[in-house]
């Protein structure tokens, strides 16, 4: 089984800035080879994710400016992080049934229709039998982007049940937790310890 992502120091490189995330992906791996070290792989790999969690918070960020006062349901491509340099990358996909306004009493009938249970597990179905999504799915139905610690969308919630990676482990990098969250988490109303990291 693959485990889980180590933490990272902060030190990020956006490898999913253009082209699709195999790509992405590609040009990364290219600085390694099979006779990389476990170590240097390991560090690799905290850019790597930290790439794929600014990503994540961005668009999330636009689902909740774009959609502040209605109901979507939005699809979000992640990967996993291959423990070694053979392995080949898996994709998952996160079926966010978004409603903001759900609590609020404000929803139009065809915005509740759109995030009800059947509506979503439909279209889950459908995309499943028409191979639209990956090999993982997790759906989530949120009203908030919040990163806080067991938030719906919080980001390593998401990832450990998106590709069943349970364990969770303090950090083993330079200085531990950053002394601050990325910019998009203390956009998202997340704070220091809502970057825990997984290991």
């Amino acid at each position: 089984p693959r485990s889980a992502p180590p933490e990272c120091d902060g030190d990020e490189a956006n490898t999913a800035s253009s082209g699709s995330l195999q790509e992405a992906y590609q040009r990364w791996r290219s600085r390694y080879s099979l006779a990389t070290g476990a170590e240097a792989w390991a560090d690799g790999l905290c850019s790597l994710q930290d790439a794929q969690l600014e990503r994540f918070l961005d668009a999330l960020l636009l689902l909740d400016l774009d959609h502040a006062d209605g109901a979507v349901v939005a699809l979000l491509r992640l990967h996993d992080l291959p423990n070694e340099y053979a392995m080949p990358l898996r994709f998952g996909d996160l079926l966010i049934a978004w409603s903001p306004q759900r609590d609020a009493g404000f929803l139009s009938l065809s915005h509740r229709a759109t995030c009800n249970a059947q509506s979503v597990t439909a279209l889950h179905r459908w995309c499943s039998l028409h191979a639209a999504t990956a090999q993982f799915t997790l759906i989530r139905d949120a009203a908030s982007s919040s990163q806080s610690v067991n938030a719906e969308l919080e980001f390593n919630t998401v990832y450990r049940k998106l590709f069943q990676v349970s364990r969770i482990a303090p950090g083993r990098h330079k200085g531990g937790l950053p002394s601050s969250p990325p910019r998009s988490i203390q956009a998202m109303g997340g704070g220091r310890g809502s970057y825990h990291a997984l290991l």
